[in-house]
């Protein structure tokens, strides 16, 4: 018998006996949170990437999961503790705003990002071919046309709407040549369920990052928040969340592929723990949707696993965190497993006992032996995998990476694949930087606004900027896209040199940690620029400066229509944002220096709900920062 069915039969009848007593789900919950507080995780670990995998569960499991008010419109701190492990892939504050957005209404939205919309309309849509992901068979792709916004030379430029006869499809957005390159869609479903889209739309070669949600009239919201091909796949970074009336809940996270898992990923799937539901969540590497690497999975109740996983099952080193329900005690174990089932001796302790192991062995996941068996245990892939990991785990990088590499360094060894996981690893790294680099740049020359339409929007005593010939030169990008290339192309050479999974990973971790603080985040995915091979790699970073001679612009961001106060704040930020970004011609190039609080004013006829202003000051630089308004963003 499996040793999880064992346990299993343990919990089930220590719950029948205590079935007049107040047990219940969160309790026993609550209670193995107490012992993971009291005793920590499990000593057997020498890896330090698997033990910052088993923090992360740790972390997981010890976070309360309630559900109820407040927690239909936040994530609740179990939830917030999946989505930690990836908080160096997205902004979250940037995605509850869109979805906070969402929930006020396609209009409410529209007036949040473009507050000013031209008014001409004779402009023709030169690319129909825009995508805008859906579910069954609905339509994705549109009839557009045109109705009034920007122009130049007849063709849609800047922002614009358009809408589409069937499913009552309108949009606002972005255009670049007659190109829709982001905005804000709607459309109504066959089913009647309505459809509300913030963010870039995915085309021909062209991923996005856009957030689309489903409303349907139960009150449920299905959000899907990530980078999207024009098959509405994931492709890269993607999160899946079931919005309940009570709970925003987080299906599943992470690395995505052709809309399967590849690369860190976390799912939590709704399930049943002796006669009780439970939500199981499972963290760590995938290659094709399938476990590969090293893996951590939490039951829900009072039992967490990390370990080596191959074929999407449990093959290699693994150690467990087992709370007994029935004694009171908590176990800890650590042995090898094939094919899923535990092979051979294993070591446990009990609660702090760790100087008193007791050995067990297991046949194909059969309890044969009990104890008399210490000196037969063979751990040796266990402190092999340690020694390989050491290097990763002393890197100055943050722990997911070290997660990251460290498990495609566990793949190679658990599959002998002789490197190729961690190569593969550097590879997608070195796509990343240059795709980030190379997106921005290709956002910037995309949504700089004319001079002349430019000058016509700008805010009082601030239009000397907009004519000023210091304003920043977007042609300098194309020059950093060409060094960022020739890095990669650089990496790429190196890295076929490399042959052994070891000194690849020493690559890896040393490329993390020298790009991870300094690569621009870009929220939509764009075309390659073109490269020149002339260019010079080494040439010295300029100091970055303010353009022209004028400081501290004054800006003013505002709420149009009564929202509740937090919304109505963030909208406010948002429109000011905005402004600041066109101004500027470019978030990466925008410092704000906002107003300690900002001006509400309550609606007279529906309590609770205001409209906000926030006043700051503005400032552009010469040089792209290192992330949106330079770390001053609300």
């Amino acid at each position: 018998m499996n040793n999880q069915w064992i346990k299993l039969f343990i919990l089930s009848s220590a719950l029948t006996a205590l079935a007049g007593c107040s047990i219940t789900p969160e309790g026993y919950s609550q209670d193995f949170a107490r012992d993971l507080k009291t005793y920590g995780g499990n000593r057997y670990i020498k890896s330090p990437v698997v033990n910052d995998l088993e923090k992360q569960m740790i972390k997981i499991a010890t976070a309360p999961d309630p559900a109820g008010p407040p927690y239909e419109l936040q994530f609740n701190p179990r939830q917030l503790a999946i989505l930690d492990s990836f908080n160096n892939r997205y902004d979250h504050r940037a995605m509850m705003n869109d979805i906070n957005l969402v929930r006020a209404g396609f209009d409410k939205a529209v007036e949040a990002y473009y507050p000013e919309i031209g008014q001409e309309a004779a402009c023709t849509i030169t690319n129909k071919n825009g995508f805008f992901p859906n579910s069954n068979d609905e339509p994705n792709i549109f009839d557009w046309q045109f109705v009034r916004g920007s122009c130049l030379n007849g063709i849609a430029q800047g922002v614009g709407v358009a809408r589409a006869d069937q499913a009552d499809a309108k949009f606002v957005g972005r255009f670049d040549r007659g190109v829709m390159i982001e905005g804000i869609f709607t459309m109504v479903r066959s089913d009647g369920r309505r459809v509300i889209q913030i963010g870039g739309v995915p085309n021909a070669g062209r991923n996005a990052r856009l957030l689309t949600t489903e409303l349907r009239k139960s009150g449920y919201q299905w959000h899907r928040y990530g980078d999207f091909d024009n098959k509405g796949h994931f492709q890269g970074f993607g999160i899946n969340i079931w919005n309940y009336t009570d709970q925003m809940y987080v299906r599943s996270v992470g690395d995505f592929k052709n809309g399967n898992f590849d690369g860190l990923a976390a799912k939590q799937i709704k399930s049943e723990y002796a006669s009780m539901p439970t939500y199981q969540v499972t963290l760590g590497t995938y290659s094709e949707g399938s476990r590969e690497g090293i893996s951590g999975f939490y039951n829900g109740f009072n039992f967490i696993r990390v370990g080596e996983t191959k074929d999407d099952t449990w093959n290699g080193v693994g150690y467990e965190i087992y709370n007994n329900i029935d004694s009171f005690y908590t176990e800890y174990t650590v042995g090898r497993y094939v094919n899923g089932e535990e092979q051979g001796w294993f070591k446990i302790y009990y609660d702090d006992s760790f100087d008193k192991p007791v050995p067990i062995k297991y046949d194909e996941g059969v309890l044969v032996q009990w104890g008399d068996g210490s000196s037969n245990i063979d751990f040796g892939q266990v402190f092999a995998l340690a020694a390989g990991t050491a290097i990763i785990g002393t890197a100055d990088i943050d722990s997911i990476s070290k997660i990251q590499i460290g498990s495609a360094f566990a793949s190679d060894v658990v599959g002998g694949t002789n490197g190729q996981a961690m190569m593969n690893l550097q590879q997608n790294f070195d796509t990343e930087i240059g795709d980030r680099i190379r997106s921005d740049a290709a956002f910037q020359r995309s949504f700089t606004p004319a001079t002349a339409s430019t000058n016509a929007n700008l805010p009082a005593g601030s239009s000397a900027l907009g004519a000023n010939s210091n304003m920043p030169d977007i042609s300098q990008e194309q020059g950093e896209v060409e060094q960022a290339s020739q890095v990669v192309t650089s990496g790429n050479q190196n890295r076929q040199q490399e042959s052994t999974s070891t000194s690849t990973s020493t690559q890896v971790a040393a490329r993390s940690a020298s790009t991870s603080e300094s690569t621009p985040a870009n929220d939509i995915e764009m075309q390659t620029a073109t490269t020149q091979s002339n260019r010079s790699v080494e040439q010295p970073p300029k100091e970055n400066q303010y353009v022209g001679s004028g400081r501290d612009y004054p800006f003013t961001g505002t709420t149009d229509t009564f929202l509740k106060y937090e919304y109505a704040v963030d909208v406010a930020k948002t429109n000011l944002e905005n402004q600041a970004s066109k101004f500027c011609g470019s978030s990466m190039r925008t410092e704000i220096r906002w107003a300690q609080q900002p001006v509400c004013k309550e609606s007279a006829s529906a309590e609770g709900e205001y409209k906000c202003s926030i006043d700051a000051k503005v400032n552009c630089y010469e040089n792209l920062c290192s992330e949106k308004f330079c770390g001053t963003a609300h």
